[in-house]
């Protein structure tokens, strides 16, 4: 390979060439050790992109996969899984307005009556405010 030998004898352009070069390929596991290798910060950079974005499926089926520092894996999967996190509460937002059904607390919930209470858990769309506002105290304080 030619990065051993533009590393040794220090040629700084060429090197950069070949990082742009490995940058244009398709990123692998393996490239991320050359970038660690020959500290190429922008293919290193490319190449973490790729890793969290990447389906483990494809990423397990390479051979350097098993060579990865074990705490290194850890720290992507617990990334992929925070951001699965992310991902699901907002798909349950989502679920809920396309169903129509409302959350089963918010604030001010303390505030409705009975039957409005009631209404609200068969999620019927009672009005609360025409319906509540002679048989319930409201208080703002």
């Amino acid at each position: 390979m030619l990065l051993p030998l533009l590393q040794e004898y220090q040629i700084d352009p060429l090197m950069e060439r070949c990082e742009e070069f490995l940058c244009s390929e398709m990123s692998s596991v393996r490239q991320y050790f050359i970038a660690q290798q020959y500290n190429l910060q922008r293919l290193k950079e490319s190449v973490l992109t790729y890793l969290h974005r990447a389906p483990l499926s494809r990423l397990r089926t390479q051979s350097e996969w098993d060579e990865l520092d074990p705490a290194f894996v850890k720290e992507l999967l617990v990334e992929r899984c925070e951001r699965f996190e992310t991902h699901l509460d907002a798909l349950r937002e989502v679920r809920m307005v396309l169903e129509r059904k409302r959350p089963t607390t918010f604030p001010g919930q303390h505030l409705l009556c009975a039957s409005c209470t009631a209404a609200r858990e068969q999620q019927v769309g009672n009005d609360c405010m025409s319906t509540c506002s002679s048989t319930a105290t409201y208080s703002l304080f």
